[in-house]
């Protein structure tokens, strides 16, 4: 979060990106410091379907990322 001007302004701590054709997807967080971490994968999310995207993280085992249940990354 960000002040001065007499606004607050949060900053975005997760960012998720698809490109279809190439079937890869990133996805990007930023953690209390403002630091970012961006990370690019293989993945196949249908087209014309509703699709669950969720993401787990800790400290001690890194990201996980699952799409319609099946795990597609696993950082550490």
């Amino acid at each position: 979060m960000r002040e001065g001007d007499g606004a607050k302004h949060f900053h975005p701590c997760l960012g998720f990106k698809y490109f279809p054709k190439a079937q890869k997807a990133e996805i990007y967080f930023k953690d209390y410091t403002l630091k970012t971490y961006k990370k690019k994968f293989n993945c196949d999310i249908p087209s014309k379907k509703w699709s669950h995207i969720a993401v787990q993280w800790s400290r001690t085992q890194g990201m996980q990322i699952f799409i319609n249940g099946k795990k597609v990354l696993v950082t550490e």
